[in-house]
């Protein structure tokens, strides 16, 4: 079954997510969201005290391909682990709620985070990078680096996970042989520079060769991955939650650290003003390829 915006109300009826009087009295609203998935925001009635709230976030795979079903799973297995095994607990933290996994339809549904923005419109609305924000994001990775370097790598649950280095190690292990057959021409370029130099090709193989499998990664973390608040900063409290564990595994937590580095360099260099005495951060940022 593939959802639609015609079809999900009756999906969610008939799982008991949503009641008659909702759609009779206009309560139920579907918003699908743009993404690689089929995303829908879903507002609903609920009984007072059925302990469920109104807003739910489903998701689904669009083309049910192996690799693409296989990340969903992985999210759903990370939901799982945070509500049955004491060692992935520290993840109910700041995951949003789990509802179900539907298996044979490919189907996750969680319950909404209710007035939060992700972090990138947070940056780009307020144009400020509080610390106690940073301080949080911090605080929210080592719960769960910690935690797991610390497991018994034995556990079943581990198994779950491919353990797979990210791509890139592997593209750069072939020089970039394996790398999308299909290219375009700016990718093309974009190979042939990185290849040809050396500096950078030698650094990308000694951080290649100190990747450690020891700690449940999330593997995408990016400010859009991040949820806030909207009226953060007037209550000063930078509560975070962490979504989309579609590539989560077992490696090294030095690559979601990197990544929220990257970030900031990447606003960085956006927003830093130009001077007619200095280049632009963009153009500093780029390596100079050999030739």
């Amino acid at each position: 079954m593939l959802l639609t915006g015609f079809n999900i109300a009756y999906y969610l009826l008939d799982k008991g997510y949503l009641t008659p009087d909702a759609i009779l009295d206009g309560t139920f609203t579907a918003h699908q969201t743009s993404s690689r998935n089929a995303n829908y925001l879903i507002n609903r009635d609920s009984e007072p005290n059925d302990g469920a709230d109104r807003a739910l976030f489903v998701k689904q795979v669009q083309n049910w391909d192996q690799e693409k079903t296989q990340t969903l799973r992985t999210e759903a297995t990370c939901y799982w682990l945070a509500n049955n095994e004491a060692a992935y607990a520290q993840l109910n933290t700041f995951l949003p709620r789990f509802i179900e996994f539907d298996h044979p339809n490919h189907i996750l549904i969680t319950e909404a985070v209710p007035g939060s923005i992700n972090l990138h419109d947070f940056y780009l609305q307020e144009r400020q990078f509080p610390l106690p924000l940073a301080t949080q994001q911090a605080e929210l990775l080592s719960s769960f680096h910690q935690r797991t370097i610390t497991a018994d790598q034995d556990l079943p649950s581990f198994r779950l996970f491919r353990r797979q280095p990210p791509v890139v190690f592997v593209w750069s292990a072939s020089n970039f042989a394996n790398y999308n057959s299909q290219q375009s021409e700016a990718e093309r370029q974009m190979i042939h520079l990185i290849t040809h130099n050396h500096d950078y090709m030698q650094r990308l193989q000694a951080v290649r060769d100190k990747w450690q499998i020891s700690s449940l990664t999330h593997g995408d973390i990016k400010p859009a991955n991040f949820l806030i608040h909207r009226d953060a900063l007037q209550t000063n409290r930078y509560d975070l939650r962490l979504i989309d564990w579609e590539t989560a595994d077992i490696g090294d937590p030095c690559w979601d650290v990197a990544a929220v580095f990257q970030s900031y360099l990447f606003y960085w260099v956006v927003n830093e003003p130009l001077s007619p005495k200095r280049p632009s951060p963009l153009l500093l940022a780029i390596p100079t390829a050999s030739p």
